[in-house]
């Protein structure tokens, strides 16, 4: 990104920053701006699909093959972040990204002793945790079993209604991956909710765990009837204190964000 704003700007300013994201600690928010020749709105759509720059005069003049961005949209998704850009034609381009890198402290799962001292009055909990992501589902499965959590897990939003529907022991809390394929974490809240409105299912507060931690993500985990939320990548302290939280005053958990 470093390069093209280079490329792209023969006269003018180029800033680069990163700080913490806003919204959620735990992500780092990458910003490379521009006052170079900016990209046309008709082409900013298809600006990191493979193979494609905004004309071909800019290919014959600055060089390059178009995969660059496609590249960067890539290895940003590997890593479990998001890209995108706002660029005017002729006024510069301010590229983005956001990827979750979490700090030291928090990263490493320590727990003051007073923290660890709690649980004990949350042990012996039951989970329910969705998620297509296997290895999403087995490292939630891990904390909360270590939290002192019994774990049942489903990797879709339709077995985790059979899952619910069949159950014979009830589950205290559902945590809910919103970014599943064909049934999502919303869809599947919604759901689960009517059901409990009909009296087929006990009342089971859901929290959503989600990547993309950002407002209109929020609210609509609200939305869907989720009580609070979990970003991306998890930890036992987030993941304890929204537990701690939700269990102990349901009623709150509107309110929390981790």
């Amino acid at each position: 990104l470093i390069g093209n704003a280079v490329k792209f700007t023969s006269n003018g300013i180029i800033t680069v920053r990163a700080e913490r994201d806003e919204h959620n600690p735990d992500y780092v928010y990458f910003e490379v701006s521009d006052s170079g020749i900016g990209i046309a709105p008709e082409q900013l759509k298809h600006l990191f699909d493979h193979f494609h720059q905004g004309d071909s005069s800019t290919s014959r003049r600055y060089g390059g093959t178009g995969l660059g961005l496609a590249i960067c949209r890539q290895l940003v998704e590997i890593m479990g972040g998001e890209i995108g850009v706002f660029s005017r034609q002729n006024e510069g381009s301010r590229f983005w990204f956001r990827l979750p890198l979490p700090g030291t402290q928090s990263d490493s799962g320590y727990l003051p002793q007073n923290e660890d001292s709690d649980l004990p009055s949350l042990s012996g909990g039951r989970l329910l945790i969705v998620d297509d992501n296997h290895i999403n589902l087995m490292v939630a499965e891990g904390l909360c079993q270590k939290l002192g959590y019994e774990t049942e897990v489903a990797e879709s939003g339709m077995e985790a209604i059979a899952v619910l529907m069949s159950t014979q022991q009830s589950f205290d809390l559902i945590l809910m991956d919103c970014e599943m394929p064909d049934m999502d974490g919303f869809e599947t809240s919604r759901s689960i909710i009517k059901l409990q409105q009909e009296g087929r299912l006990p009342w089971i507060p859901i929290v959503a765990l989600t990547a993309h931690a950002v407002p209109d993500k929020i609210h609509a985990c609200h939305d869907a009837g989720m009580v609070a939320h979990l970003a991306k990548p998890i930890n036992k302290a987030r993941l304890m204190a929204t537990l701690k939280q939700v269990l102990r005053d349901p009623g709150k958990g509107s309110r929390n964000s981790a």
